[in-house]
């Protein structure tokens, strides 16, 4: 019988040297990889974790571990995964939101206050689309770079899809 196990929490880069986690210790996901080889030693278990998740107190020969960091990277390991397994202990912490864009707040404000200056607004409606149209990819911040040169930074987070995955 193969198992998938999983353990730890996921992280979400914000740049080069931040990123966005929780403090999910992965202690849940070792006691039951222990638990597992305790009932049946013979079981094939594929151990997905997190780079910091607690490790389980023996390393039995019949278990493939996976080190994983983001979601999207959970989802590689499990769609390739998943396929071989007849049973998964989804006992991971995912994060609920990846960053989707960053703008720096300066620019923006400088950005909107050129565009009213220079039209007039019949709704309120057309004020809320300005704004709206000024996060777009050329006020982007670069997030493969390190951002915290800049003073107040405007984070978009997309939330994740975890509900009804079809991995």
């Amino acid at each position: 019988m193969n198992i998938i196990i999983t353990a730890g929490g996921t992280t979400e880069k914000i740049d080069e040297v931040r990123s966005i986690n929780n403090k999910s210790t992965g202690a849940l996901g070792a006691r039951m990889l222990e638990a597992s080889l305790l009932k049946d030693i013979s079981l094939q278990i594929t151990y997905i974790h997190s780079k910091n998740s607690k490790s389980p107190s023996y390393c039995p020969t019949n278990t493939i571990f996976i080190e994983i960091e983001t979601i999207d990277e959970l989802k590689k390991a499990l769609q390739e995964n998943l396929p071989k397994a007849d049973a998964i202990i989804h006992a991971m912490a995912v994060s609920d939101y990846k960053l989707s864009k960053v703008f720096e707040l300066e620019k923006i404000i400088e950005e909107i206050a050129k565009k009213i200056h220079s039209v007039s607004f019949e709704t309120e409606e057309e004020l809320v689309n300005l704004i709206k149209t000024q996060f777009n990819e050329e006020n982007r911040l670069d997030i493969n770079k390190k951002i915290s040169n800049a003073e107040d930074l405007i984070f978009l987070m997309e939330k994740n899809e975890k509900r009804n995955c079809t991995w």
